[in-house]
C-alpha cells in the first residue's frame, strides 16, 4: 500500500470510496452525504490540498482517503 497525496485525477475514486464506506449507515436507495461533504469541502477556502491523502493498493486503485481542513 501507498499512501500519497491527493491528485485530481482521484476526485472520482474518493468519492467512491466514501460512497462504499458510508453506504451501509445509509437508507436503502439514498446517497450516502460523506462524497458531497468532502466534494463541498475541496470547494471551500478551508480546504488544504496539501493534507489530503489517498491511500493506493497494489493495484494502483485508490482504496481509502483522509484530509484536515481549517476549522474555526
Amino acid at each position: 500500500m501507498l499512501i500519497r497525496r491527493e491528485l485530481p485525477a482521484d476526485v472520482d475514486a474518493i468519492a467512491a470510496v466514501h460512497r462504499a464506506a458510508f453506504a451501509p449507515f445509509t437508507p436503502p436507495g439514498a446517497e450516502p452525504v460523506e462524497p458531497g461533504l468532502v466534494a463541498a469541502l475541496r470547494a471551500d477556502t478551508a480546504w488544504l490540498p496539501q493534507l489530503s491523502f489517498v491511500a493506493e493498493g497494489r493495484d494502483g486503485r485508490v482504496v481509502g482517503h483522509v484530509v484536515a481542513t481549517r476549522g474555526d
